[in-house]
């Protein structure tokens, strides 16, 4: 399912809003993102060097 959600945001993002760039991010253990973006045609660019902090994701 998040696949396909993924899928349906990116040719949202591409064909109405005519994007020509779309990035996302995911938590480096969380194998299912890595490979839901790799599905959808998403490639691996870079890590960045802060860590996720869940308590960030908390706050928010």
């Amino acid at each position: 399912m998040a696949t396909e959600a993924a899928e349906c945001l990116l040719k949202l993002g591409f064909s109405s809003y005519s994007l020509n760039k779309i990035s996302a991010s995911f938590v480096p253990n969380n194998i299912g993102s890595k490979k839901a973006l790799k599905k959808i045609g998403m490639h691996y660019v870079s890590t960045t060097e802060r860590a996720f902090d869940k308590k960030e994701l908390l706050l928010i």
